[in-house]
């Protein structure tokens, strides 16, 4: 019953998608993004607030099935927390050990017979997260490495990712670094279990960030098209002969909130959850010797990786991020005192940051915050100011 639910939300959100896109007359634009609106609001799952104290970030998978208080939580934490009660924190709450991949543990949420629990079943686009990351949580090349010395990063998409694969060719000795080569990756996670040799680290992003920049680079940019990282592809490819989606080509605002509606119908590795890749972050963040964050902290970050990994890790953070003239240039506009806080401390993976509210409404912002709720309560994320002052503009409005 609870699949048949899930597959008949997806059918009717499908087949409302398609009437509009391909309709003749459909009223352009405006009219695909009001559709997505209504058919997402239809297949939605009603969700519950509960007022459990929060977990902490390096909880174990099943001790973090714990929520926020919904006394004194802004209008943001009150999303993430109502959208993490109904959704991911199911699958924190499972018995997954880490021994298990994560595929494995996300195939289990998605057999278990909610309906026979007593439990609401999970909403479609949660399902659709699950069977995706299922697939991909676990793949090879997420964990990069060096030998001499030895390190260990789990690379995320749309993290930096280009920069640290050439990094980890540095430190590999790489003659040609921005040719891929597998000995800078672990054949599996297997791999990583058996030699956990050398410190390892993470870098994460805010995940409204991410998901802009993911759209931008995969989507908005014609020239990366061939990728077919613009998923549903059948709905967002350049060469589809559909007037609509010309017409959403020529403002990439309106395409951007079709994109966040539709994007659950097929989920690309660039748009899923932080804490679902690399087999299951959410269940190893306290393994991991440095988390770093791509924002405004992120080059006082690679500082501190310098000193804790050594000189040659040091040496090739500094020729391909060009950290240490940034933290001076920062250093001299604070007379001297830094402060790693500046929004002017953003390096070329972080363009995206500048186009946030140029993007982004009140709806999108929640619609996003629901989909990375894990990112946000399981990986310690905090959400951007810019983020929560809409939300609060939006409240005062009503």
């Amino acid at each position: 019953i609870c699949a048949c639910s899930a597959l008949v939300g997806f059918a009717q959100y499908y087949n409302r998608l398609f009437h509009v896109l391909l309709a003749p007359g459909a009223g352009g634009p405006a009219a695909v993004v009001a559709s997505l609106a209504v058919a997402s609001a239809d297949t939605s799952t009603t969700r519950t607030i509960s007022s459990q104290p929060a977990a902490e970030q390096t909880m174990p998978c099943k001790d973090t099935a714990t929520k926020l208080s919904s006394q004194s939580e802004s209008i943001a934490e009150r999303i993430i927390r109502e959208s993490f009660d109904a959704t991911y924190g199911k699958l924190a709450a499972l018995d997954c050990p880490k021994t298990q991949p994560a595929g494995n543990c996300y195939r289990k949420l998605l057999r278990r017979n909610h309906t026979a629990t007593g439990e609401p079943p999970l909403p479609w686009w949660f399902r659709t997260v699950l069977q995706e990351s299922a697939i991909i949580a676990s793949q090879w090349w997420m964990l990069l490495k060096s030998n001499d010395p030895p390190l260990r990063q789990c690379q995320l998409p749309k993290v930096g990712s280009k920069q640290w694969s050439v990094f980890m060719h540095v430190m590999n000795d790489d003659p040609n670094p921005n040719k891929p080569d597998g000995k800078n990756r672990t054949n599996s996670w297997n791999d990583r279990r058996r030699n956990a040799a050398g410190p390892k680290f993470v870098v994460l992003r805010d995940p409204l960030e991410r998901y802009l920049s993911a759209f931008l680079d995969k989507c908005a940019n014609r020239r990366n098209a061939w990728q077919k990282h613009c998923e549903p592809w059948d709905v967002f490819k350049p060469d589809s002969g559909n007037n609509i989606m010309k017409e959403l080509r020529d403002d990439e605002r309106v395409m951007f909130e079709a994109f966040v509606h539709a994007s659950p119908l097929k989920w690309n590795m660039h748009f899923l959850p932080q804490a679902l890749l690399c087999d299951g972050l959410y269940r190893t963040i306290h393994e991991y010797d440095y988390v770093a964050r791509m924002g405004p902290s992120f080059y006082s970050d690679l500082q501190k990786m310098g000193q804790m990994f050594g000189t040659k890790a040091d040496d090739a953070m500094q020729e391909i991020f060009d950290y240490k003239t940034k933290l001076e240039e920062e250093n001299s506009k604070q007379g001297g005192m830094p402060n790693a806080n500046e929004e002017s401390l953003q390096g070329i993976e972080m363009r995206a940051s500048e186009k946030v509210v140029k993007f982004y409404t009140p709806t999108l912002v929640r619609k996003v915050l629901e989909y990375t709720a894990i990112d946000y309560f399981l990986l310690n994320m905090t959400v951007p100011t810019w983020a929560e002052e809409m939300l609060r503009q939006e409240e005062k409005s009503n």
